[in-house]
């Protein structure tokens, strides 16, 4: 792995744990990324299945539990969550013309439009 390499995911998109990851990361789990580390020594890359120069995030989900996860086992989920999260932040923005009341009003977007989802895709799986 390179060592420089970026992270790929960024503060509040929302993921989920592959169907890959191991089971005691919960596959399927849907969170909030609300924190990031670069893996430096090995002692780290071997606690978190991964290597030298992966990222390493911290996921909330819904309930305020959360689980530090390595890259290779998120992906984003979903595009229109991405989206509709997006069109919330730039409408509280207009509104409020506060930067710092949007993020607050973004997380509790988050939660809401997640829970929401949990609950349709316990219906459909």
């Amino acid at each position: 792995m390179n060592a420089n390499r970026k992270n790929i995911f960024d503060w509040g998109e929302t993921v989920m744990v592959k169907r890959s990851a191991p089971p005691y990361l919960e596959p399927g789990q849907v969170g909030s990324i609300c924190g990031m580390d670069k893996i430096t020594v090995d002692t780290e890359a071997q606690e978190f299945l991964c290597n030298i120069g992966d990222w390493v995030y911290t996921v909330e989900y819904v309930g305020g539990l959360d689980n530090e996860i390595a890259e290779c086992y998120l992906k984003r989920y979903p595009h229109t969550l991405k989206y509709i999260t997006k069109e919330k932040i730039i409408t509280k923005t207009q509104n409020t013309n506060n930067y710092h009341n949007s993020e607050i009003a973004t997380v509790v977007d988050f939660h809401l439009i997640s829970a929401v989802l949990k609950k349709c895709l316990e219906r459909t799986c």
